[in-house]
């Protein structure tokens, strides 16, 4: 019996970012003396994995349920 609500293999979905100064790694410092190049940020980047990914699973969801768990 085949597993309900799985994405389709190969499934795919797209999120696209106009990176600005705010999304570089050298905007995110926490502590005097953290230094970072001004290259895409690691942490924008897994957002924006995260947001395609909830978009491949959006078809699957019920009404009120989301992709990420929360607690």
């Amino acid at each position: 019996m085949p597993i309900q609500n799985e994405p389709e293999p190969n499934a795919t979905a797209t999120a696209q970012l106009i990176v600005g100064p705010e999304d570089l790694a050298n905007s995110l410092p926490i502590e005097m003396g953290d230094a970072f190049p001004a290259v895409f940020a690691t942490a924008r980047m897994v957002a924006l994995m995260e947001i395609a990914a909830s978009r491949v699973l959006r078809p699957l969801l019920g009404p009120g349920e989301l992709s990420v768990g929360v607690t």
